[in-house]
């Protein structure tokens, strides 16, 4: 053992509280530097060293005023061990309620998607109900505009209408029904 760990050791088991500041002091100056490395290449920050290098200073001197306490390796080794100890934790920890939290959000999201699936499947399933309502060439127009995307010209053509215009006409008077019929059925089931 260092010689400075042994006047680190001396001074945290005397129980005095000058000493054990002393102490502290050299510990922070002589090894945080060690632990803020260890920290910051395994995704931390300084703060986060300072709350490792904390937790580091408290529980050692829990186990050096252990009487059973032997350090049985360089401090510097032991403190390492310590700190990696403890950020490997923090890092279990984190993951696991960052794996929580993003198992949450994609819940919500798959709620969110299939209710608006749900959603579009019913007023699919409503606007068939009221296309079928409608006569032969209705459907056939509405058909071909809305679904097949079919230009007007192609349409007049399809349905052997005089003009384009004619067709146009048609598809505004199909769809004014269309529309007629949905509100009906909204009144209906108010």
């Amino acid at each position: 053992m260092a010689n400075t760990d042994h006047i680190i050791l001396s001074k945290l088991r005397s129980g005095d509280q000058k000493e054990v500041n002393e102490a502290s002091a050299i510990l922070y100056a002589e090894h945080f530097p060690m632990v803020r490395h260890l920290v910051n290449s395994n995704n931390g920050t300084d703060a986060d060293a300072k709350d490792i290098f904390q937790e580091i200073q408290i529980s050692f001197l829990k186990k050096v005023r252990d009487s059973q306490f032997a350090l049985k390796c360089k401090l510097n080794t032991f403190l390492y061990a310590m700190a990696k100890n403890l950020w490997l934790k923090e890092l279990r920890k984190r993951h696991r309620n960052d794996s929580l939290a993003t198992l949450k959000e994609d819940v919500i999201e798959a709620q969110h998607n299939m209710l608006g699936k749900l959603i579009n499947l019913e007023r699919a399933r409503m606007a068939r109900e009221m296309v079928d309502r409608l006569d032969q060439d209705c459907k056939k127009v509405l058909s071909l505009f809305y679904y097949q995307r079919w230009d007007m010209a192609s349409i007049a053509r399809e349905m052997n209408y005089a003009s384009v215009q004619v067709a146009k006409n048609k598809k505004c008077q199909c769809f004014k029904k269309l529309q007629k019929l949905v509100v009906e059925n909204e009144h209906q089931k108010r």
